[in-house]
């Protein structure tokens, strides 16, 4: 069996040598070529901005809040006062969900994982949306100042 040896190029052996340096870009395209990097980035930070405040709910509620402003003025508050009733049923049902699974070894069948899921899943969903939704309201009301 003969072994076939491939060497690289004469002419890359020779730009490699230590004595020269590699290639470089002439001067006038690399600054042209690092402003167009630039200014690509601009305004890829400008739809980043746009796509930002566009999916910003916090913001939208805000402003559903202004334009309703005097017929549901005391919403935020309202929604500051009950945010903690809502967070300890959630956090009970979490806990509940917890212990079922620590407790069930069964839930590799079919018909105990839909009785699982039949159990939580809805509420664990409805509880988690309208935790999320009073919350942001309740960050819309009035700080209590610092006497």
């Amino acid at each position: 069996m003969e072994s076939i040896i491939v060497a690289p190029p004469l002419l890359r052996l020779n730009m490699l040598t230590p004595d020269t340096p590699p290639p470089e870009a002439a001067p006038n395209e690399t600054n042209v070529l690092l402003r167009h990097l630039i200014e690509l980035q601009r305004e890829q930070v400008g739809l980043m901005r746009k796509q930002y405040f566009r999916n910003d709910d916090h913001d939208r509620l805000k402003q559903l809040h202004e334009r309703h402003g005097p017929d549901f003025a005391p919403l935020p508050t309202a929604c500051q006062q009950v945010l903690p009733q809502i967070e300890r049923r959630y956090l009970g049902l979490l806990s509940d969900l917890a212990e079922r699974l620590d407790d069930a070894d069964d839930l590799d069948s079919e018909f105990a994982l839909t009785e699982f899921l039949d159990r939580f899943g809805p509420k664990m969903m409805q509880l988690g949306h309208i935790l999320n939704q009073v919350g942001m309201f309740a960050g819309l009301a009035p700080k209590p100042e610092a006497t």
